[in-house]
């Protein structure tokens, strides 16, 4: 078992935070030349986090070169980092920066799939909605069209027809609320 402690309350990613100390334990010796890794499957579900999150880890420790992998054997700690020895205090304030526990506001986040919330016209869209749920008729306030309201079918047709060429009619679309929904349907 390989002892990881997350701090799900920190704005630092959870792969950093495994990365963080699965390289501490490697440069320290904790962790051994030539000792494999658990699965990525096996900690995640240690954790208690998304696999991805665990290969992301593995991946930025790989790219380093603290660690190898082999295919269909595992993951495995790299020879010579067990001699390195390191201050666990920072002189260099511009290095210190990087290592700091909490991202901080202005950092630019790199990561795929998280918007620039920060840029999002908040008054714009709070008047569209406001217009548009005042100019909305009753029924669209309720449950009436389990497969989705007929404007926004019709819609979503002449938009497939003109960026994706296909030809459908409103009937033969369903609206869900996400993927899993689709799936159970």
């Amino acid at each position: 078992m390989l002892y990881v402690e997350l701090d799900k309350s920190k704005k630092r990613l959870v792969k950093l935070q495994i990365y963080n100390q699965l390289r501490e334990k490697i440069l320290t010796g904790e962790l051994k030349s030539g000792l494999r890794l658990p699965s990525t499957r096996e900690l995640s579900g240690e954790l208690n986090v998304s696999r991805n999150t665990v290969l992301s880890a593995y991946e930025m420790l790989i790219s380093e070169g603290y660690v190898h992998s082999i295919a269909g054997s595992g993951v495995y700690v790299n020879k010579g980092f067990h001699a390195i020895k390191y201050s666990d205090k920072i002189i260099d304030s511009r290095v210190s920066s990087l290592s700091n526990d909490v991202i901080t506001q202005d950092v630019i986040d790199f990561d795929s799939g998280i918007p620039a919330i920060d840029l999002f016209p908040r008054g714009k869209w709070n008047r569209a909605v406001t217009q548009a749920f005042n100019e909305a008729p009753i029924s669209a306030l309720g449950y009436d069209y389990p497969e989705g309201r007929l404007e926004l079918r019709r819609t979503l047709v002449d938009y497939l027809k003109k960026a994706r060429g296909i030809q459908c009619e409103p009937e033969q679309i369903i609206v869900t609320t996400g993927a899993k929904h689709s799936i159970i349907l």
